[in-house]
C-alpha cells in the first residue's frame, strides 16, 4: 500500500527507464544466482536486492565515463544484458502473437535487433539518473513457505520523493525465482509496449516493415 510520501514518476521516459532497468535486473537474477551457489537459492527479495546492487554499480561506472565513451558504455551494458536476457522472447511478446506469426524470419530478426538496441540505449541512459537514489527492498510481510508466487516491493527514494515498484515473482521448477510481472504506479510495461507496436502497425496500414523500421522506445 502506498503512503502519502510516495509520488508517481511524472516523466514517461523516467517510468520506462525504471521498468527496463528493474525488469532486466530480475531477469538476470537466475543466471547470477546459480553461478553463486547452485545449492542455496536466494529468496525472491534477496534476488532483487543483490542483482540491483551489482548492475547499478555498472551503470554508475558508465556514467563516469562520459559521453565521449557512450558507445563503449552501451556495448558493455548490452554484453551484460545478452548474457542473461532472452531478447527474442521479449520482442516476440511485444509484437504479439498475431504479428509474430505473420512476420518472416528476416522481419523478426530486424525487430529483435531494433528492440534490443533501443532497450539497451534507453536503459543505459535512463538508469544513470537513478544511481544516486536510495534503493531498498521492503521486508516480506509474511513467510514465503511453499508459495509459488510472491510480491516483492522495491522503493526508490530521490529528491522528488519516493517511488514504489511491485514485482510479481514466480518460483520456477528448478527452484529459481523469476519475474512474472512488474507494475509501477499502475503501469504495466509489457502491455504498454505491445499496444505501442500494434498502433505502429495500424499507423503503417499493416506494413510490418515500416512498423519495425520506425520502432521507437520513446514513442
Amino acid at each position: 500500500m502506498q503512503t502519502n510520501e510516495e509520488i508517481p514518476v511524472k516523466s514517461q521516459t523516467a517510468t520506462r527507464s525504471i521498468f527496463l532497468g528493474m525488469i532486466l535486473l530480475v531477469l538476470a537474477a537466475p543466471t547470477l544466482a546459480v553461478a553463486a551457489d547452485a545449492k542455496a537459492m536466494p529468496t525472491p527479495h534477496q534476488v532483487v536486492d543483490q542483482v540491483t546492487t551489482r548492475l547499478m554499480t555498472v551503470v554508475a561506472e558508465g556514467r563516469e565515463q562520459g559521453e565521449d565513451n557512450a558507445a563503449k558504455y552501451y556495448g558493455q551494458v548490452r554484453t551484460i544484458m545478452e548474457s542473461a536476457v532472452d531478447f527474442r522472447y521479449i520482442a516476440r511478446n511485444v509484437m504479439g502473437k498475431k504479428y509474430w506469426l505473420a512476420a518472416s524470419e528476416e522481419q523478426k530478426q530486424k525487430f529483435i535487433e531494433a528492440f534490443t538496441s533501443g532497450m539497451v540505449e534507453t536503459y543505459a541512459k535512463g538508469m544513470a539518473n537513478f544511481v544516486d537514489y536510495e534503493i531498498s527492498v521492503e521486508d516480506p510481510e509474511q513467510k514465503i513457505g511453499d508459495r509459488r508466487k510472491v510480491e516483492v516491493i522495491q522503493r526508490f527514494k530521490g529528491p522528488e520523493g519516493i517511488n514504489r515498484v511491485s514485482y510479481t515473482m514466480g518460483k520456477h521448477r528448478t527452484g529459481e525465482w523469476k519475474l512474472l510481472n512488474v507494475v509501477l504506479d499502475g503501469v504495466n510495461l509489457g502491455k504498454t509496449l505491445r499496444a505501442q507496436f500494434a498502433r505502429s502497425v495500424e499507423d503503417a496500414k499493416g506494413n510490418l516493415d515500416v512498423a519495425i523500421s520506425g520502432w521507437n522506445w520513446e514513442a
